[in-house]
């Protein structure tokens, strides 16, 4: 008897090994199919990104060329503060891609040089000796500009940049 008993032990370690060979199988084989389905998936969204590069050419929106108006002549002001008589000239050009505005910005050059002269009056020469002060000096102006293209019916965010053309702090 006992050697029946270690035979059916022999045979049920047997067909034990054969199930838990049979799982390593079947989860290998299930990883296997899980990679192939993984590398058709990139294949596939590799050969759709392709087809929709090589496509007809989408319809692109034009960029219009920048238009500068140059705010002729240069402007000449005395500066606030210190001892000394202090003179600054400055040139501004203003620039937007908007054939609209520039129009606006020409008809209204008279109203646009009088805010400019008094935002330029109201600085002080230690203030525009340095860069920092330039540039926020720059900022109040496209600000100014802004708002008298807003004012006279034009879109304000079409004013791309005020460029200072000449800066002389004398």
């Amino acid at each position: 008897m006992p050697f029946a008993i270690s035979l059916r032990r022999d045979k049920l370690m047997t067909q034990g090994i054969d199930a838990m060979f049979q799982v390593i199988v079947a989860k290998r084989i299930g990883s296997i199919a899980a990679i192939a389905v993984l590398v058709m998936a990139v294949i596939a969204g590799g050969w759709w990104w392709s087809r929709e590069q090589t496509a007809a050419p989408r319809a692109t929106v034009p960029v219009l060329p920048m238009l500068y108006l140059a705010v002729e002549p240069p402007f000449v002001t005395n500066l606030a503060g210190g001892d000394a008589a202090r003179l600054l000239q400055v040139g501004v050009s203003v620039a937007t891609r908007s054939p609209e505005t520039f129009e606006l910005m020409k008809a209204n050059l008279p109203a646009l040089r009088d805010a400019l002269l008094m935002r330029f009056a109201g600085h002080d020469f230690a203030t525009l000796a340095t860069l920092a002060g330039k540039e926020k000096l720059r900022t109040e102006v496209h600000a100014d500009v802004r708002r008298i293209v807003a004012a006279a019916g034009g879109r304000a965010d079409s004013v791309v940049a005020v460029l200072f053309v000449g800066f002389v702090v004398q």
